[in-house]
């Protein structure tokens, strides 16, 4: 997996500063405008679980269900690790990286500072008792 800012030849992806000598990409076209744009994430509600390495049924429950036999499959994660199945291909998840479903129901790993500095624990509504003891 290519670390920030890294960028292989022939790769599409936009180049940060480092890519590009500390000058950002300006190609970015985008409703008939060339000048870079600044975006901010949608709020959007996911669900997740973090692999602490000794919770492969629960993980494997969220991803996809159980496998046939779960003694052949934790043999497997215990040689070739935990590998989780994303739109982009096969990711392998890291003990510590929480497991995200995506918006499309899609799967991928998220390391743990990521996690932390974009999702916050959502808070479950007041119930109607609640709301009357406190209005």
């Amino acid at each position: 997996m290519k670390e920030n800012n890294e960028v292989m030849q022939g790769d599409n992806h936009a180049r940060g500063p480092s890519a590009s000598g500390g000058r950002r990409n300006k190609g970015t076209k985008m409703n008939d405008k060339t000048e870079s744009l600044r975006f901010t994430k949608k709020p959007v509600t996911i669900e997740a679980i973090q692999w602490t390495g000794k919770n492969l049924r629960e993980v494997i429950t969220f991803t996809d269900g159980p496998p046939d036999t779960w003694e052949a499959y934790a043999d497997l994660v215990a040689r070739d690790g935990l590998k989780i199945y994303t739109l982009e291909g096969k990711l392998l998840a890291n003990v510590g990286d929480w497991i995200i479903r995506g918006v499309k129901g899609e799967y991928y790993p998220c390391k743990p500072d990521i996690f932390e500095a974009t999702y916050s624990p959502e808070v479950a509504p007041l119930s109607s008792a609640m709301r009357e003891l406190i209005y």
